[in-house]
């Protein structure tokens, strides 16, 4: 809505899977972001998932085999983006939720820092029984040249393991954005996660643990990543 700066969507899909690995189910999503009137550098964003109408059959995907789905998962953010001043910065806070058995089907490159969270405490709760608080600050130094910092505290929604609650992880994003083109890009990614009190006695077990003989294997170690990507659109 170009009048009004806002964008609003909704969306209902039903995903069918012949294997007993996977969840048949209905999905409705609901999103939208609206500039505040009279300060259209300020925003405010939301989007709600819901699952339903089917059952779970893979233990990875819900605490009974069987249980019907009745999942939801959202996030919401408060934010500025310069549209004129030197460097654009842009500033951003947000809060993200997953109930205990949601089963993330379709998050992508472009949900990074809103649905998919950070490179690393990812691949051990894959985005199921999580709060997650968030934050994020850029600027663009040059024209086709974005920085950018990210923040995110997760912690289980309900407790697992002996853990009685608490932090999972703090882990710190640091991204450098290069558009030398329109249909162009690269990124750089250094990613530093600290594991917090509630990690180790949450339980939760690093699936990819055995690419990896020296991997801490509940994520009981400090951890660094880099990440290098590039794009082209046709």
């Amino acid at each position: 809505f170009e009048k009004n700066k806002a964008t609003y969507a909704a969306g209902l899909f039903y995903r069918h899977s012949p294997s007993k690995a996977d969840n048949n189910m209905a999905v409705l999503n609901l999103r939208g972001e609206q500039r505040l009137p009279g300060a259209p550098d300020f925003y405010a964003g939301a989007e709600l998932v819901f699952e339903f109408g089917g059952k779970c059959r893979n233990v990875l995907y819900c605490s009974t085999p069987g249980q019907r789905l009745g999942e939801r998962a959202g996030h919401a953010e408060v934010g500025y983006e310069s549209s004129s001043t030197k460097w654009r910065p842009s500033a951003e806070i947000g809060y993200v939720y997953y109930s205990n058995d949601f089963v993330p089907i379709a998050t992508g490159f472009s949900d990074w820092g809103k649905w998919y969270l950070g490179n690393q405490i990812d691949w051990l709760i894959f985005g199921s029984n999580s709060s997650i608080i968030r934050a994020q600050v850029g600027f663009w130094p040059y024209q086709t040249v974005r920085l950018r910092a990210q923040f995110h505290n997760t912690r289980q929604v309900s407790p697992t393991g002996t853990s009685t609650g608490g932090t999972l992880a703090n882990e710190f994003s640091y991204i450098a954005e290069w558009y030398p083109r329109d249909n162009l890009w690269f990124n750089v990614v250094v990613g530093d996660s600290k594991p917090g009190s509630a990690l180790g006695a949450s339980g939760l077990a690093n699936s990819f643990g055995y690419l990896n003989s020296g991997a801490a294997t509940v994520g009981s170690k400090r951890s660094i990543d880099f990440v290098f990507a590039t794009g082209v659109r046709f």
